[in-house]
């Protein structure tokens, strides 16, 4: 009987211990949401232990900058590291942005990519991809306005890019022109995404006044105009650059500057993007 007994406590004691160990995921689980909820974290991740990453199209891809719901710092990425996603970057800027109009060779811009970071973006259905953010720095002309003036002087710049790990494309970058951010003052409305005049930094006068004493107005103290439909296909054209090779098979694009937005298709699938093209600044899928 005493055996009995002793083995009944044991059984007894192993299936509470069962049930408790059953209980804890979800209690502790429960006491991590509730501990989390309304915060945003990042965590640094070992890229090497990331092996469900997804396929995504390239439409997918670009709609990922935009919709992501997460993201988790990484301590190196999978296909690329910081010197190739910096170059890649600073190929951008170059090649689709600064090289896109034609001007003199005193005002060859200057880029240089200050840091790179891989980060691991998800969104709410779990599907994931590893961006490179790329912070750029140095002096280059806004070809908008180069279009108008070949002789316009180059401003300061900052820029970000985001560049996608398992294409070495990048699917978003930011230009901002420090001398006509500071003359344009607050961020435009997206109506006013590509206005016809541009501001000229340090100056005051209105597009047309007069100077006093003078019967026209001088080229000096003008604001820069710019022609919209230029604009337009400046913009397609840097589109073209960054994006086209994402496409397998089929590419196509339609720009709503009103909307501020550019609508691509891509093998057959359909992305809209911001697009903002400014003296100020430039934004694309940022």
């Amino acid at each position: 009987m005493r055996a009995r007994a002793k083995t009944a406590v044991w059984i007894g004691a192993a299936a509470l211990v069962v049930a408790v160990s059953a209980l804890m995921p979800s209690a502790v689980l429960g006491l991590q949401d509730r501990a989390l909820a309304g915060q945003v974290r990042s965590w640094e991740a070992e890229t090497a232990d990331l092996s469900l990453l997804a396929e995504l199209s390239s439409a997918q891809t670009l709609a990922m900058v935009g919709q992501y719901q997460s993201r988790v710092a990484l301590e190196q990425g999978r296909e690329l590291d910081a010197d190739q996603a910096e170059r890649i970057a600073a190929n951008a800027l170059n090649i689709d942005v600064f090289a896109a109009y034609y001007v003199a060779d005193h005002m060859a811009p200057s880029a240089s990519a200050a840091s790179a970071q891989p980060w691991l973006y998800m969104d709410a259905t779990g599907q994931n991809v590893i961006f490179w953010q790329v912070e750029l720095s140095g002096t280059g002309y806004n070809p908008l306005l180069a279009v108008f003036d070949d002789g316009a002087g180059a401003s300061p710049f900052t820029a970000a890019a985001l560049v996608d790990d398992r294409t070495g494309r990048v699917v978003s970058l930011r230009v901002q022109w420090t001398d006509f951010a500071a003359a344009a003052g607050p961020a435009e409305d997206p109506a006013d995404a590509m206005p016809t005049v541009a501001p000229t930094p340090g100056v005051e006068m209105e597009f047309g006044e007069e100077l006093a004493g003078e019967g026209f107005p001088d080229p000096d103290y003008m604001d820069y105009y710019i022609d919209q439909d230029m604009a337009l296909a400046l913009s397609d054209q840097l589109i073209y650059g960054l994006v086209d090779g994402m496409a397998a098979y089929s590419y196509g694009a339609d720009i709503d500057p009103k909307a501020g937005t550019a609508y691509l298709r891509l093998d057959g699938e359909e992305v809209a993007v911001p697009m903002i093209w400014t003296a100020a600044e430039l934004r694309f899928n940022a």
